[in-house]
């Protein structure tokens, strides 16, 4: 079982923004996507901001990465687990 941690909002926010540029796509076109505001986005990319969880849902499968990288910036381990095997 995960230890309990806190959320950080700002590693979460620069996860997300990192996973966008990754897309190409700028925060305008994101929000567009994800059919929110240009400025909240900017507020949960800067961590001023505590999304709901229906919107992390949304941007986790949006940009492609795990709620897991997206809360703690590593995988889980089941899902490493199957990648490996995989390869």
């Amino acid at each position: 079982m995960r230890e309990n941690k806190n959320t950080d909002n700002r590693a979460i926010g620069q996860r997300i923004r990192t996973e966008r540029e990754k897309f190409g796509l700028s925060r305008q076109e994101f929000a567009e996507i994800l059919r929110l505001s240009d400025y909240y986005v900017g507020q949960l990319e800067r961590g001023e901001r505590q999304m709901s969880l229906p919107v992390l849902v949304e941007i986790s499968n949006c940009l492609h990465v795990s709620l897991d990288y997206l809360l703690f910036g590593e995988i889980s381990q089941i899902k490493w687990f199957f990648c490996s095997i995989r390869n």
